[in-house]
């Protein structure tokens, strides 16, 4: 799904600053410089959220002898765990497309 979504705008993008980098003398392809800013970007909030839902996970641990077990926290966790990983593969693909129109 993240394939689907993220590689037509990337490649745009990797198109369009191929071009640019076609138009001046430069010792290193842009294109590549350009990936590898963004795959920094995304290792980076990935590893953020894999933090937080690994916080939340502890939390659910410590505490969720406390609830009585009828499916509850693992209801939760998983709604948690699932909402963390949409939103932290599309935010920043969201707030680009809104952007670029």
């Amino acid at each position: 799904m993240m394939l689907a979504m993220m590689l037509p705008s990337t490649l745009a993008l990797l198109v369009r600053v191929g071009r640019l980098g076609a138009s001046r003398a430069v010792s290193i392809s842009l294109q590549t410089v350009t990936a590898a800013g963004y795959l920094a970007v995304w290792a980076v909030v990935g590893l953020a959220f894999r933090i937080a839902d690994s916080a939340i996970h502890g939390a659910i641990d410590q505490f969720g002898d406390r609830v009585a077990h009828s499916g509850v926290v693992e209801a939760v966790r998983i709604g948690v765990s699932f909402g963390l990983s949409c939103a932290g593969c599309c935010w920043a693909l969201m707030l680009v497309l809104l952007r670029s129109g």
